[in-house]
């Protein structure tokens, strides 16, 4: 392909297309690393030792999952570059969403994977995945603004204080934006100051009326993404003799204190 992209330029276009759509690395803390992994360190403090002392067991590994977006070109494409890059664009696009169904729904995203985003992945891997959103969890019930300041003081009810995010769904994050009976009313003016800076955030991952927050205070929930986004120029053509590609990319959620998390009820 004599007009191709080289393989930077292609890893450039892909993430910047990811980032423009991800939601979740937005809030969580990121750990990107190059190279793909058997597992991922987890940090889950031990029941309290002798004299309240507390420690971290040792060798914590933890199941990442790696995802890939498959294309190709024809043949009479080899040399397109415009065509590549719509692809790639695309590829970058669904693959970014991927990651936010992923990290939201753990082992349950994958009828939206596979239908939704055309995801391969290994089945295995998704079942060893854990996600902010709790299986089962249903719709609030009452007002957006009640069901957060109720999560909030769920959380410090289990000691975690600070660094609060939500990530609802369109429909409660129209609601919070919603004027009520007067101007500058909506809940949201009340709602971004018991939250941490942008930490009110809006995935079509959530349905209906539902959503989940966070507290990031004691470091206990991250993501770790051994291979970042990056296209896969190494499959050999098809029987057609068609260049194929795949664009990939390794992760794991880590909740090392599942009470930093709840359903928004």
């Amino acid at each position: 392909m004599s007009n191709a992209l080289s393989q930077e330029q292609m890893n450039a276009l892909a993430q910047a297309q990811a980032a423009k759509l991800r939601i979740a690395r937005r809030a969580l803390p990121c750990t990107i690393g190059h190279h793909y992994v058997d597992s991922v360190e987890g940090h889950q403090l031990a029941a309290p030792g002798a004299g309240h002392q507390m420690s971290i067991r040792p060798n914590q590994r933890l199941q990442p999952l790696e995802m890939s977006w498959r294309f190709f070109l024809h043949r009479s494409q080899s040399d397109d570059t415009s065509t590549l890059k719509a692809l790639i664009t695309r590829a970058g696009a669904d693959l970014a969403q991927a990651e936010d169904t992923v990290i939201l729904l753990g082992a349950h995203a994958g009828p939206l994977l596979t239908d939704r985003y055309h995801i391969t992945f290994d089945p295995g891997e998704l079942q060893r995945q854990e996600g902010l959103f709790p299986a089962g969890a249903g719709d609030i019930a009452g007002a957006l603004l009640d069901s957060i300041i109720d999560g909030i003081e769920g959380l410090q009810a289990d000691g975690q204080y600070g660094e609060y995010y939500a990530i609802v769904s369109p429909a409660l994050y129209s609601e919070a934006y919603r004027n009520r009976r007067t101007r500058l009313d909506a809940p949201i003016y009340q709602i971004q100051p018991l939250l941490a800076p942008h930490g009110f955030l809006s995935s079509d991952v959530l349905t209906s009326r539902t959503g989940v927050i966070f507290s990031l205070s004691r470091g206990t929930i991250s993501l770790a993404v051994p291979v970042d986004t990056y296209v896969d120029c190494s499959l050999p053509e098809d029987g057609e003799g068609r260049p194929r590609f795949r664009l990939a990319e390794q992760l794991r959620l880590i909740i090392d204190d599942a009470n930093a998390c709840r359903a928004l009820a």
